[in-house]
């Protein structure tokens, strides 16, 4: 079973950074990640690696890929001198941007492919990264990301202003109820104790 890369060590989500290469006719490209209105999801392929072809294959209707339609997919691979040109020709949808450039593998600090990155548009923030065996695993990892994204944007929006160290406290109990999986409106959050004797050593 082909091995899969482990996401690299970061200390935190890096910024996204917009695409710039050559196209399959050697042609300059340019493609905005950052400051744009819609999120970019970069899918970094190679055509050496057996397990990007499930992606490739998936990337060919890209109307079955299930995401968002604020979300766009765009496949980066090395530079040309590093490819095999003519596969990449022969898997290359031509309903995606394809971007060829080593360059953006180190602007991405991509371990290896296949590899996605899932950047906000707006912003520029990277929200989620990593690798799955298949594009079902992938999508639902992007998708984890975007949700966790939303949920600590709608709890920001809800939140009562306050100063200093209020706030941040705040934000970290959010954070940290989110790594949990306990989302917004959990019943959790507003259980009592049926016996108030529970709470007196009773």
């Amino acid at each position: 079973m082909p091995q899969v890369p482990s996401p690299p060590d970061r200390e935190g989500f890096t910024s996204g950074h917009d695409l710039v290469g050559t196209g399959l006719d050697d042609d300059a490209i340019t493609v905005r990640i950052a400051g744009v209105d819609h999120d970019t999801v970069v899918a970094f392929l190679s055509s050496g690696c057996l397990t990007c072809r499930r992606f490739w294959d998936a990337f060919a209707e890209p109307g079955t890929l299930g995401l968002p339609s604020n979300v766009r997919v765009v496949v980066a691979t090395k530079d040309p001198a590093e490819e095999s040109l003519s596969v990449i020709a022969g898997l290359a949808p031509s309903t995606l941007p394809l971007v060829m450039s080593s360059q953006a593998w180190a602007d991405y600090d991509v371990p290896g492919s296949p590899y996605f990155v899932l950047v906000d548009g707006p912003t520029g923030a990277v929200r989620g990264e990593g690798t799955g065996p298949d594009w079902d695993q992938v999508r639902s990892l992007l998708g984890q990301a975007t949700g966790d994204a939303s949920a600590i944007a709608q709890l920001t929006a809800n939140r009562v202003a306050k100063p200093g160290a209020d706030a941040e406290r705040e934000l970290r109990i959010d954070q940290e109820l989110l790594a949990a999986d306990v989302q917004p409106g959990d019943p959790s959050l507003y259980e009592m104790a049926d016996d108030p004797s529970e709470n007196t050593g009773r």
